[in-house]
This record gives structure tokens, C-alpha cells and sequence, in this order.
């Protein structure tokens, strides 16, 4: 998410062709390239504003961030899941067990694979 503050930079890759372009264009206003890109940005930034709505892009942006924390609980929730298990086969090794078997959902039983290929 984007963070608040009074001047920062931001840097952009364009190749060189696109930036001989915006250099001709930033000379013949006669402003730098930095001013060019800065006024296109917030022009463009504004008007999107002006489309959607704050409430709309605000809304957009907390479903994506409800997203992201979901995966991060999901692969969070994965990796303990492997610890765990690595923790009770290191477990039953060093107690001479054998460790049980792990079952992989949908491994067994019906592959997809049809045995009466023609």
C-alpha cells in the first residue's frame, strides 16, 4: 500500500526509445523530464480519481490487501503444517518408529486416467 509523505521519488523504466520521445516532449515545453513525468502522473492520477471514485479505488484496494493477508495466513498455516511434520518424523526416527504415512488428498484412488483406452 502506498505510503504518505511531503516529496518522494519515483522511478520508472522506459526504453530508450520512449525516452527519447518524452525528452523531445519535455524540451519542446521546455521543462525537464523528471517535471514531464511528474505532471503526467498526477494529471493522469487525478483524472482516474475523477472516473472511479475514491470509494471505489479505496474499496478495490482494501479487497486486494484482504487478498494478500489471506495467502500470507494460508502459506503461513502451510509452513507450519510442514514443520510440524518434520518435528514428528524426526520424532518417531529417533524413537525407532516408523514414521506414518503421508496421505496427499486425491493421491489415492482414482487417478483421472481411464483404463479402457481404445
Amino acid at each position: 500500500m502506498a505510503q504518505e509523505s511531503a516529496s518522494e521519488s519515483v522511478s520508472v523504466r522506459v526504453p530508450a526509445s520512449d525516452r527519447v520521445l518524452l525528452e523531445a516532449i519535455a524540451d519542446y515545453h521546455e521543462v525537464s523530464l523528471s517535471f514531464l513525468a511528474r505532471d503526467i502522473l498526477t494529471d493522469f492520477a487525478h483524472a482516474f480519481i475523477e472516473e472511479e471514485g475514491w470509494d471505489k479505488i479505496r474499496a478495490k484496494n482494501a479487497e486486494r490487501e484482504r487478498e494478500r493477508q489471506k495467502a500470507a495466513e494460508i502459506a503461513a498455516r502451510q509452513r507450519q503444517e510442514r514443520q510440524d511434520r518434520a518435528a514428528a518424523l524426526a520424532g518417531a526416527r529417533a524413537g525407532g518408529e516408523q514414521p506414518e504415512p503421508l496421505v496427499v488428498a486425491g493421491a489415492v484412488g482414482n487417478t483421472g486416467r481411464s483404463r479402457n483406452k481404445r
